[in-house]
């Protein structure tokens, strides 16, 4: 099963809430059938028993009622201008009156649709905003931060001990670490454990990376070659945040 970094994991959130802000806004909209009446027109078929019954859509301010003389065909009202409880007071004063049979649909799911359509974009705002300082602190995700250290595999260190020359206390030194990273067992099994560290100094030129190069040829290890002067930068932290990458 594949790792779930942080960037997959934050994609995954804001493609979950916005799909589920798509279908809150599908959910919204007001699902009718029916030709628009006009609210007079409305109002002057229900006074000459036009209207069959009605069905009042509380959230959406529908009124969806039949229509007698055509087969019971569906006609449909909208108000915008009109609160819920203002055109259900209006339409109720006229319905009533004249007997047609009225429902009220409270719609009460459809009451969690504007909480939420502030909720959802707010969440999606937090994550992107937390995976854009966590990645960067961490030095990952869209301002991820890279050593730019340049890797070499083991088949591709040719260099060795043999390349070296005028650095014999170096080499000396340093043949005894070779063996350790070649044959870890062996030293391990007397209790020695493994250098944290190895510190080569002087001059530009006198062969540090040379050096270097030739102890992982020996051991058959893989070598990241990179410059001090990459590690400094204008902004705060991003030296020390390139110094963990290059180490993990």
């Amino acid at each position: 099963m594949p790792k779930l970094t942080l960037g997959s994991v934050a994609l995954l959130a804001v493609i979950l809430l916005l799909a589920a802000y798509i279908g809150l806004q599908e959910y919204s909209r007001p699902h009718v059938s029916g030709d628009p009446l006009s609210y007079s027109r409305f109002v002057d078929l229900a006074e000459r028993d036009r209207i069959r019954d009605a069905r009042i859509l509380d959230s959406d301010a529908y009124v969806v009622g039949s229509y007698k003389a055509r087969g019971g065909s569906v006609r449909s009202y909208n108000s915008p201008y009109f609160k819920a409880e203002v055109l259900r007071e209006r339409i109720t004063d006229v319905l009533v009156p004249n007997q047609v049979p009225t429902t009220v649909d409270q719609q009460q799911g459809k009451t969690f649709v504007a909480p939420l359509s502030i909720l959802i974009p707010t969440l999606i705002l937090v994550i992107v905003f937390a995976y854009v300082i966590l990645g960067y602190r961490s030095g990952t995700g869209v301002f991820g931060i890279r050593s730019g250290a340049r890797k070499l595999e083991p088949q591709e260190g040719d260099a060795s001990f043999a390349d070296v020359a005028g650095q014999e206390t170096a080499v000396a030194e340093l043949r005894e670490v070779s063996e350790f990273l070649s044959r870890p067992g062996r030293f391990a099994a007397v209790g020695a454990k493994v250098p944290k560290g190895i510190l080569l100094y002087g001059p530009p030129g006198c062969g540090k990376t040379l050096v270097a190069r030739a102890l992982a040829g020996e051991a058959g290890a893989s070598f990241y070659s990179i410059s001090g002067s990459d590690f400094v930068e204008m902004y705060t932290g991003v030296g020390a945040s390139r110094v963990r990458e290059l180490f993990k």
